[in-house]
């Protein structure tokens, strides 16, 4: 989850693209913006980096779900075959989180 205003986004969209190469077909990913007010300054953002995920808008409700908050923002969240959450984390840390999550929930 992102928004076009939040700091590290470029850095977490970059490192979520090389999260998806390195796993292929074994996993799925999307980008998710927070908010339609940006979706042009969103989609631009979006479109510069190389991308390996769907690229979806959130008006909020989604987000809310998950208990993100604007300031908690770009935050990265593994949601297992099930449905659980398997790992959140914001920024990089939430990638390191996101890469132990996928390792383990891969190795079972």
């Amino acid at each position: 989850f992102w928004n076009v205003d939040s700091d590290g986004n470029d850095e977490t969209l970059r490192a979520l693209s090389e999260l998806g190469s390195r796993h292929g077909d074994k996993i799925a990913c999307a980008v998710i913006h927070v908010g339609t007010e940006k979706k042009n300054a969103a989609i631009s953002q979006m479109m510069s980096l190389p991308a390996t995920y769907a690229r979806l808008f959130d008006e909020g409700t989604v987000s809310k779900r998950y208990g993100l908050e604007s300031s908690k923002l770009p935050n990265v969240v593994v949601v297992d075959l099930d449905g659980y959450v398997a790992s959140q984390g914001q920024g990089a840390a939430g990638i390191e989180q996101a890469n132990a999550a996928i390792d383990s929930l891969l190795s079972q």
